[in-house]
């Protein structure tokens, strides 16, 4: 018998009482509605000119805090540039999975990258031929591992069906463990996750505490932690905190 497979955006009250129980660990993760709608193709026509990337190198030179260009607010760039002071990216293959705005992108290039690749379902169209923007189903056709992982604000997100992807309480936790197949046995990932005391905001994100952090990283060692000059143990304490923090993570091989 084939297995139903639901997908998203749904409602918190339409789940069944066993998926609830799957998605907060038996009532341990506490549970918010915060439901929202989007959609993969509200992506569509992304276009990265060739001048805004340059002036954008040229800021991440002078480690200015890319306004216009970032996502987020400027900590997420500043707390970059210190991951990339401490872990070279000098001539690396760099991968990032997920981008609206190139701003990783930019400050890979401006901190020595070889090459950077951009991974997403509905890729943007990159004029600034350094950056190479690919789809999904074109890269899971490639048999290529990179030096370096970047994700920022992204994996929080699988499973929950907001962008209309199958609902899985596991999502998050399969899209970790199969970034250990596109990452050298050497390389680092460079993961941005919302971090505090464990909860789920249904379907917007998930914040990753002292129970699903663990989970998450199974097949990782977590060897860096960068937001406000925290501890990891005092990261995945914050109270009622919904603030990514970069993570660097090294992958353990022969833990699968």
């Amino acid at each position: 018998m084939t297995e139903t497979i639901l997908e998203g955006p749904i409602e918190w009250v339409k789940l069944t009482e066993e998926m609830k129980k799957q998605f907060t660990l038996d009532g341990r993760i506490r549970a918010f509605d915060l439901y929202l709608e989007n959609n993969i193709s509200d992506k569509v026509g992304l276009f990265w000119p060739r001048i805004h990337i340059l002036n954008g190198i040229l800021q991440a030179c002078r480690r200015q805090d890319l306004a216009g260009i970032r996502t987020y607010d400027a900590r997420s760039v500043l707390d970059l540039y210190k991951i990339l002071d401490k872990h070279s990216v000098t001539n690396k293959d760099i991968l990032v999975i997920g981008s609206v705005k190139p701003w990783i992108e930019i400050c890979c290039l401006a901190f020595g990258a070889k090459t950077v690749t951009t991974v997403d379902y509905n890729p943007p169209v990159s004029e600034y031929h350094e950056i190479r923007t690919v789809s999904v189903d074109q890269f899971e056709k490639e048999a290529y591992k990179y030096d370096i992982l970047i994700s920022y604000s992204s994996l929080e997100h699988d499973g929950l069906g907001r962008y209309g992807d199958p609902i899985d309480p596991e999502g998050d936790l399969k899209r970790m463990r199969s970034y250990l197949d596109i990452i050298k046995p050497s390389g680092l990932f460079f993961l941005g996750v919302p971090c505090g005391k464990d909860a789920l905001y249904w379907n917007a994100h998930r914040i990753y505490g002292e129970i699903r952090f663990p989970m998450l990283t199974e097949h990782w060692d977590a060897t860096d932690v960068f937001l406000d000059g925290l501890t990891a143990e005092q990261v995945l304490k914050l109270d009622n905190a919904i603030t990514d923090a970069w993570w660097v993570l090294k992958p353990k091989y022969g833990s699968l």
